[in-house]
């Protein structure tokens, strides 16, 4: 039997904001080792990254440490406060989804379900994004120290909010994350462009 959707969770980056490295790499790349330039391409991204960045995102290592790996990878002359000033530079307002999750949060509870790091913490985003203020509670895999699509993520997250799985609608931009969710026993949904997702999210809420 299956259960009416409830709850739904929704990632940050990628889905309600936007995710733009181009303009951290602005930022840094004058301060940086044209040499190494390439290696760029293991941090400011989201496929094929350092391992540092799983650190990071799972709070085993903290930003002091991040930046160092950084600073090895790239040569980076800058200072922390810079670094970090262009790593939380990356993330803008996705209105469309924005609207979408507080029209909704009217007749759902909406959490947030997202893999992130201390620079980027629940408390960062909410300060410099209130937008995102309907949001009922917060999993990030800094705090719990694992990240999507590890089955222990969705475990810990269903856990933190106190839902069940076949009560929630999780909606990601990642395929790994989204099939993760769906094995987990969520209804996933994947996200590709505000248009579609909207659209699905409302056929499978029949709102």
């Amino acid at each position: 039997m299956t259960s009416r959707v409830e709850n739904v969770l929704f990632d940050i980056g990628g889905v309600l904001l936007h995710i733009e490295y181009l303009r951290a790499v602005r930022k840094v790349l004058p301060k940086c080792d044209a040499a190494k330039c390439l290696n760029f391409d293991r941090i400011f991204t989201l496929v094929g990254r350092d391992p540092v960045i799983a650190e990071y995102e799972t709070g085993r290592i903290d930003t002091a440490g991040f930046f160092e790996r950084f600073r090895e990878l790239t040569g980076y002359r800058g200072t922390i406060g810079e670094f970090s000033d262009a790593w939380q530079s990356i993330l803008s307002e996705n209105g469309p989804m924005l609207n979408f999750a507080r029209e909704i949060s009217d007749r759902f509870e909406t959490f947030l379900a997202t893999n992130t790091s201390e620079l980027l913490s629940i408390q960062w985003l909410r300060e410099h994004f209130p937008a995102i203020d309907f949001l009922r509670d917060a999993a990030a895999s800094y705090e719990l120290g694992v990240m999507k699509p590890d089955p222990e993520f969705y475990r810990k997250a269903a856990a933190r909010f106190g839902v069940r799985p076949e009560t929630c609608l999780f909606i990601d931009d990642r395929p790994e994350n989204v099939a993760g969710a769906a094995e987990f026993g969520f209804t996933a949904v994947r996200y590709r462009n505000a248009t579609s997702c909207i659209r699905e999210v409302r056929e499978r809420l029949s709102v």
